[in-house]
């Protein structure tokens, strides 16, 4: 994923989804920790073959912040 500021103090994470593909983007204030303590950000996206972008506001205590995006295997 690709992380930039936007207005108002907001994240974007934005990717290419590949067609039919089904992702999902998560957050977490601590790389360390095991995937059950990401959380997931938005709603599962499907993909079109095109960029995607999801835009995510830290909240007061979340001073640093790592996103991952992950593809959905049935």
């Amino acid at each position: 994923p690709v992380l930039s500021q936007v207005a108002g103090g907001a994240i974007r994470v934005s990717f290419t989804a590949g067609a039919g593909q089904r992702y999902r983007v998560y957050k977490l204030t601590s790389p360390g920790a095991p995937f059950a303590s990401w959380i997931q950000v938005g709603s599962e996206i499907v993909g079109a073959g095109a960029p995607v972008t999801i835009d995510y506001t830290p909240g007061a205590s979340e001073s640093s912040i790592f996103f991952r995006a992950r593809v959905e295997l049935d």
